[in-house]
């Protein structure tokens, strides 16, 4: 679904510029997203972090996915936006990791945050 509105979007993400947040838990279309992303010059950060938030809106002490259950996104921004994209970020440091060009899955990247291995599935 992320692949299809990428490369609909393209046009869009190109004149707007937007700072975008995906979904990127499947293999078979990790290397993809981000290839599509690097032609139109995004610049991505892998943002993994549980479902659960402690301090949520509703005050629930309790998650009801299951322990360990991880969120795997990418965080993007356009090269002409990085200090928007900065600032965005600025208080989720800890969970962010940089991607690399040749690097495209988030089970080759360590998390120093998280105390779980991070992987991602087939879809």
């Amino acid at each position: 679904m992320e692949v299809d509105a990428l490369r609909g979007g393209k046009k869009l993400l190109v004149e707007c510029k937007p700072i975008l947040q995906l979904k990127n838990e499947c293999v078979s279309t990790s290397k993809e997203i981000q290839d599509i992303l690097l032609e139109i010059n995004y610049i991505c950060n892998w943002h993994v972090h549980s479902y659960f938030n402690e301090n949520n809106y509703a005050g629930l002490n309790q998650s009801f996915f299951p322990e360990g259950t991880l969120a795997i996104d990418l965080v993007c921004a356009h090269a002409e936006n990085r200090r928007t994209y900065d600032l965005v970020m600025e208080d989720t440091k800890e969970s962010v990791v940089e991607t690399e060009a040749h690097k495209h899955f988030a089970e080759e990247y360590t998390f120093p945050s998280l105390d779980v291995p991070v992987q991602q599935t087939e879809c």
